[in-house]
């Protein structure tokens, strides 16, 4: 009988401790980092206007590169999304696949 009143209480703090890891999991973000580069050069743009959009969808997001000509972004959701960069009447284009708990990388040329 003392075993009994002995393995219940052991069982439910093992239950509880599982519980309390299983709840501070975090699943791995999704992240897209883009760098353009200026295709006549080889050297990264900084102030590059980097826009990522998907045609069949409301997906429009703008954003300028930082002086390493590089872009990041978190997503919620993977998706396939297409990508224009300008920079002094110069432009490239290229696609991302991002996928959920990556981090992807893409170059974009422009000329």
């Amino acid at each position: 009988m003392k075993n009994i009143f002995i393995r219940i209480p052991v069982v439910l703090i093992f239950v509880f401790i599982s519980t309390l890891n299983y709840s501070c999991y975090k699943e791995k973000e999704t992240i897209g980092n883009i760098t353009v580069y200026d295709a006549s050069t080889n050297k990264t743009v900084a102030g590059a206007t980097v826009k990522l959009y998907h045609i069949n969808s409301d997906i429009n997001m703008v954003f300028t590169t930082d002086g390493n000509g590089k872009v990041s972004h978190i997503f919620d959701n993977e998706a396939i999304l297409d990508i224009l960069a300008t920079s002094n009447n110069k432009s490239g284009s290229a696609s991302i696949r991002l996928r959920r708990g990556e981090t992807v990388d893409q170059s974009v040329y422009i000329q």
